[in-house]
C-alpha cells in the first residue's frame, strides 16, 4: 500500500469503528483492536471476509479478547505485542468531559480519581469517547465523539488529537530484544 492509501484505509477504519460504536450505544468498556489487511484476509479466510464485508486495499479492525478493562490503559498496552500480519492497532476508550466552567470549579491538584467522581457526579458533564489508531509504520488518526452528536471530531493535518494514547499503541508494535525475560511483554492479543 502506498503512504496515502495506508493512511485513508487507516482513517476508513477509524471511521467504521466510530460508526460501529455509535450503533452500539455509550458506557461500553474500552476494546482494542488489531488492523489486519483486507486483502490478506481475502486471501487467507475468504468465508470470514466475506461474512463482515472486507473490501480489497482497506484495513478490517478485529477486536481482540481478553482486553483487561480494569488495568489502567498505558500499563495494558505495554504488555501487548502484535504478530507481524498486524498492520496496525486501534484503540476504542470513554470518559467524561466537563465544561470549562465546571473544570474551573475543581482544585488545581486534585487526585484523578476525585475529578473522575467529580465529573460523574456533575451534571454537565458529557460522554466522549476517544478512538485512536496507529499502524506499524508510523501513521496515525483519531477521532473524538461527543454524546449526542453525530459527527465525530477529527483534527487537521498533522494535528495529534491525542498524542499521549497514540504514542501507547504505537509502542505495542516495538520490537522486542530476542531474549527478553520480560514474561509479558511480547504478549500477543488473541
Amino acid at each position: 500500500m502506498h503512504p496515502q492509501e495506508s493512511q485513508f484505509a487507516l482513517q476508513t477504519a477509524v471511521d467504521e469503528l466510530a460508526s460501529e460504536l455509535s450503533s452500539i450505544g455509550w458506557d461500553q468498556p474500552t476494546r482494542l483492536f488489531g488492523l489486519v489487511s483486507s486483502d490478506l484476509l481475502l486471501a487467507t479466510e475468504p468465508e470470514l471476509a466475506a461474512e463482515i464485508g472486507a473490501e480489497p486495499g482497506t484495513l478490517t479492525a478485529i477486536e481482540q479478547d481478553g482486553f483487561d478493562t480494569e488495568v489502567p490503559v498505558p500499563q495494558m498496552l505495554a504488555r501487548i505485542g502484535w504478530p507481524d500480519a498486524v498492520m496496525g492497532a486501534a484503540i476504542a476508550l470513554e470518559q467524561l468531559v466537563l465544561p470549562p466552567e465546571a473544570e474551573a470549579e475543581l482544585a488545581v491538584d486534585a487526585d484523578p480519581a476525585e475529578v473522575a467522581a467529580a465529573a460523574g457526579r456533575d451534571p454537565r458533564a458529557t460522554q466522549l469517547r476517544i478512538i485512536v489508531a496507529v499502524t506499524r509504520n508510523g501513521e496515525e488518526d483519531a477521532v473524538l465523539v461527543l454524546d449526542g452528536h453525530d459527527a465525530p471530531i477529527r483534527g487537521g493535518a498533522g494535528e495529534r488529537l491525542v498524542p499521549r494514547l497514540a504514542d501507547s499503541l504505537a509502542e505495542t508494535f516495538r520490537p522486542l530484544p530476542p531474549d527478553s525475560g520480560d514474561a509479558d511483554a511480547g504478549n500477543e492479543p488473541n
